[in-house]
């Protein structure tokens, strides 16, 4: 938090007042408050990057490379958290990742003691992996975790020997495909920030997925728990 001191001075006749105060002008590195982000990633500018502590995208790439971010966006469904593979990746080092409450009621999902206490915050949190996977004849490199995991199958996966089923796991935030487009779920998740000393409950509320155009949106509403 920084602090800034400003200085009065008032002359009247020979008397010389001095008046001394002190204000804030930015906040808290961490400030639990809730909020929407609506993201729209197009082919150009590639995935974006957000820190739900602030609530605000991160816009100087050097940050990318830090435990400094929570979540991002890219095209084709996929949410990243700053954890598992994404984190090596970009060098972040981070030490986030997803858990799935496995209920669509935001308000009801979680109250901050359950995030805070058991296996939750040791060993529930699915972290980021990057799998080659099997579908409509090619084989891709795909971003997995709880948020955008469609099953498929069991084994890891390689890209000789990718995985062959291609099942959709109803944890993701989205359903259906194909013609239908992809609804959301509305499914709320805990995330864990990226310095893996916050979390923020989330959901995804609407998805507008473009196909072959430019850009796909997401909205996502967010709590930030403690």
């Amino acid at each position: 938090m920084k602090t800034v001191c400003k200085v009065f001075l008032f002359a009247a006749g020979f008397a010389l007042a001095v008046l001394a105060g002190c204000d804030t002008d930015e906040p808290d590195e961490w400030t639990p408050k809730e909020g929407e982000l609506k993201v729209t990633v197009d082919t150009e500018t590639g995935p974006k990057y957000f820190s739900l502590s602030s609530g605000k995208e991160i816009t100087d790439l050097s940050v990318i490379a830090s435990k400094d971010w929570d979540i991002g966006f890219q095209r084709t469904r996929t949410i990243l958290t700053n954890s598992g593979d994404t984190a090596s990746v970009l060098g972040s080092g981070g030490q986030g990742g997803v858990w799935y409450t496995e209920s669509a009621d935001f308000d009801a999902a979680v109250q901050d003691d359950a995030v805070m206490t058991g296996d939750i915050l040791d060993n529930a949190y699915n972290t980021d992996q990057l799998k080659y996977i099997y579908s409509m004849s090619r084989t891709t490199l795909n971003t997995l975790n709880v948020i955008n995991f469609a099953g498929y199958g069991s084994g890891t996966g390689t890209e000789a020997d990718p995985f062959k089923t291609f099942q959709y796991d109803k944890r993701q935030f989205y359903k259906g495909g194909g013609g239908s487009g992809y609804p959301v779920t509305n499914v709320v998740y805990i995330i864990k920030h990226g310095d893996g000393s916050h979390y923020s409950k989330i959901q995804v509320t609407e998805y507008e997925y473009n196909g072959s155009g430019p850009s796909d949106t997401f909205v996502v509403r967010y709590e930030n728990l403690n």
